[in-house]
């Protein structure tokens, strides 16, 4: 059996999203595949990158694991164990052989933090029959608009585990990059360091879910550039954070804007020229196009 996933980026919404505000989330165009099949002897999960080489093995008896008669190595067998155990608490009837091979294959580097978790979640939800965002919350937690992204085929604007399609404005497609900012950032860190905080965030809400009204209708990129503007300078009073364009390119000629986790993984650039030997001459060699990235229908 095999089961596919989308990868996401969460292009507006960061952090407030966690609060019921609603957020623009772009579906990538590349996922991850999950290939479970029945084996005669011991389980066995085997994970590889995008380059081919697998990153991640481990070997286990299904009922030594159902029946937590396991212990673990590192952290990574220990979510798989968690995630396991807690399939078959939300369904009995999942594993209906004794043992099996799982094995996932990634299409983007695991380190772009474009879905890694979410991706395997979903498609564990789909080979389990479960609702994924109740495994997503009895293992990693978190909004829930990744799991929504996994299943999209266009844009969404995701709000409290509902979502609907949308389109994302022309003007945005032609001027809009992702670069990659060569360093994972640690989303539980940044999660816990939000849930910290003890300022009221309803006029933030507020003022969140505006812009996303007015991005979805832009039609010039003043138009855009000042709304993605307004939006980061907005998280970085929220956060008590500089913004990534004043740690990084203060010297750039157009919007540079944090996507998710602070400090890591992608930025979204929103450029009137082409961008690339800009930032290339910083180091920074991963760029996508908005077209390269992300799933339109």
């Amino acid at each position: 059996m095999k089961f596919y996933s989308r990868g996401k980026l969460l292009l507006t919404g960061e952090y407030l999203v966690l609060d019921k505000a609603s957020a623009i989330a772009l579906p990538t165009t590349k996922g991850q595949w999950l290939d479970v099949s029945v084996s005669s002897e011991q389980s066995k999960w085997k994970s590889f990158d995008s380059d081919g080489k697998c990153w991640f093995s481990f070997e286990f008896n299904l009922a030594d694991v159902l029946a937590d008669r396991v212990t673990t190595q590192n952290n990574l067998e220990e979510r798989i164990v968690n995630l396991l155990q807690e399939m078959y608490r939300i369904n009995a009837n999942c594993f209906p052989s004794d043992n099996y091979y799982f094995t996932t294959y990634l299409e983007f580097n695991r380190n772009w933090g474009l879905g890694t978790s979410s991706t395997l979640i979903n498609n564990l939800a789909q080979f389990a029959n479960i609702n994924p965002y109740q495994l997503l919350q009895k293992t990693f937690g978190g909004s829930g608009y990744d799991i929504a992204c996994a299943q999209a085929n266009q844009p969404i604007l995701y709000q409290n585990q509902d979502f609907q399609p949308i389109q994302i404005p022309k003007v945005l497609q032609d001027n809009l990059y992702f670069i990659y900012l060569n360093k994972k950032q640690n989303s539980r860190e940044a999660i816990k360091h939000y849930r910290n905080l003890t300022k009221d965030k309803k006029d933030f809400i507020n003022q969140l879910n505006s812009i996303n009204q007015q991005f979805l209708s832009v039609e010039k990129i003043t138009e855009a550039e000042h709304l993605l503007e307004e939006h980061e300078k907005m998280i970085s009073e929220l956060l008590d954070q500089k913004t990534i364009k004043e740690k990084l390119f203060p010297d750039f000629n157009g919007i540079v804007k944090s996507l998710g986790a602070w400090g890591g993984d992608f930025v979204a650039v929103l450029s009137r020229n082409d961008c690339f030997s800009y930032f290339n001459s910083k180091g920074f060699k991963t760029i996508f196009t908005y077209n390269d990235l992300v799933l339109s229908n």
